[in-house]
């Protein structure tokens, strides 16, 4: 159970290591387009003329008739809900697998009690046993006395 949840973290965080990879990249590409148009002109560029230039851009942004960058930036709109979705969801499964793998170890640290008859003339042997401890042909008591049960004997759990 542990081995899931170790593989399940280790691609959670190649997923997370991933998506930071390419959100990098493609600050980087922006930032290469940004510099190489304002590099590439012959004139250079006033500071309130790139107030102006940032003004329309995030206006065209904005505007519905834009075409494809109306969809890029609903996209960008949707990021942080799609985050939010995501670590939600992880955050839920996390807590999931706890809740269920606790109350599996509880249930197996559960006492049990073993009737063990011998034949059908003597009494049963009484023996308290946790859950975790049953095994098909034997078991061990709380006292770690490990019991075997011969083919002759029949073995009676009550309390499962």
């Amino acid at each position: 159970m542990i081995s899931k949840l170790l593989l399940t973290l280790l691609v959670i965080g190649l997923v997370i290591v991933y998506l930071r990879k390419q959100h990098r990249s493609r600050r980087s590409h922006a930032a290469r387009q940004n510099s190489g148009r304002a590099a590439g002109s012959d004139m250079p560029v006033r500071a309130s003329d790139r107030g102006e230039l940032e003004q329309f851009l995030n206006q065209a942004r904005r505007s519905p008739d834009a075409g494809s960058t109306s969809s890029y930036t609903q996209a960008d709109a949707l990021a942080p809900r799609i985050k939010v979705i995501l670590w939600s969801l992880m955050a839920i499964l996390l807590l999931a697998g706890a809740i269920g793998s606790y109350l599996h170890w509880q249930d197996q640290q559960r006492l049990v009690t073993v009737l063990l008859h011998r034949d059908a003339t003597t009494p049963p042997v009484i023996y308290r046993v946790a859950k975790r401890n049953l095994g098909a042909n034997g078991f061990t008591t709380n006292d770690g006395t490990q019991v075997t049960v011969s083919a002759n004997e029949r073995m009676e759990v009550i309390g499962l």
